[in-house]
C-alpha cells in the first residue's frame, strides 16, 4: 500500500495539501456544519468554561479551544478538532439544567482519525462505537461516523485511481515509443 503521508488528492506531496484534503473530505460529510456556523451555539460553552475557576486545568487543553474545531455534527453532540496536524473525533455532553442546576460542558475525547494509516478503520470504528454506546444516535449522526470510519477507503480508492491513470499513461507513452 502506498503510504498516504506523501500523497494528497493530486499527488503532490505537500503537507498543507493533504491537511487542506482532510478538512475538505470533513466539510463534505453530509449533517456537518462548520465551526463558525456552529459558533453561535457552542460558543457560549467553550466561553463559560474559559472563564470558569474550576475548569482551570482543563481550559487550556486544545479539546476547550473552539479556534481548534473544523467542525461538528449538526445535533452538536460530535466535533472534530485539529491539533499539532493530527485530528480527533470528540463526544460532546452538553451543559443542562435540571432542577435549576446547570451541568458541566465536558468534552471526550474519542480517538485520532484521518491518520496517514491506511488499516486503522477498524481501530477508528471501535473506539467511536465504544464512546457513543450509551447514546441514542440518529441515523445521520451513524452515517457521520461510518463518513469518518470510511476516510481510509476514500484515500485508497483515489491512490489506486491515480496509480491506475499513471499506468495507462505509461502503456501509452511504451506504445507511442514502439510505433
Amino acid at each position: 500500500m502506498s503510504d498516504l503521508s506523501n500523497k494528497s488528492k493530486n499527488g503532490t506531496s505537500s503537507g498543507s495539501d493533504l491537511y487542506k484534503f482532510k478538512i475538505d473530505y470533513l466539510l463534505s460529510i453530509s449533517d456537518v456544519i462548520d465551526v463558525a456556523e456552529a459558533a453561535n451555539t457552542v460558543g457560549t460553552w467553550f466561553t463559560k468554561v474559559e472563564k470558569s475557576f474550576y475548569k482551570f486545568a482543563v481550559k487550556n487543553k486544545p479539546k476547550y479551544k473552539l479556534e481548534k474545531y473544523i467542525c461538528f455534527h449538526k445535533d452538536l453532540k460530535y466535533g472534530v478538532y485539529q491539533d499539532e496536524g493530527k485530528f480527533y473525533f470528540v463526544s460532546i455532553m452538553r451543559p443542562k439544567k435540571f432542577l435549576g442546576i446547570e451541568s458541566e460542558f465536558t468534552i471526550q475525547v474519542v480517538r485520532e482519525i484521518l491518520t496517514d494509516k491506511l488499516d486503522d478503520a477498524d481501530l477508528e470504528k471501535s473506539a467511536i462505537r465504544g464512546a457513543t454506546l450509551l447514546r441514542r444516535d440518529t441515523n445521520s449522526e451513524k452515517n457521520f461516523f461510518q463518513a469518518v470510519i470510511d476516510y481510509d477507503k476514500h484515500v485508497i480508492n483515489l491512490i489506486a485511481k491515480e496509480e491506475i491513470a499513471e499506468l495507462k499513461k505509461k502503456r501509452e507513452e511504451e506504445k507511442k515509443r514502439k510505433a
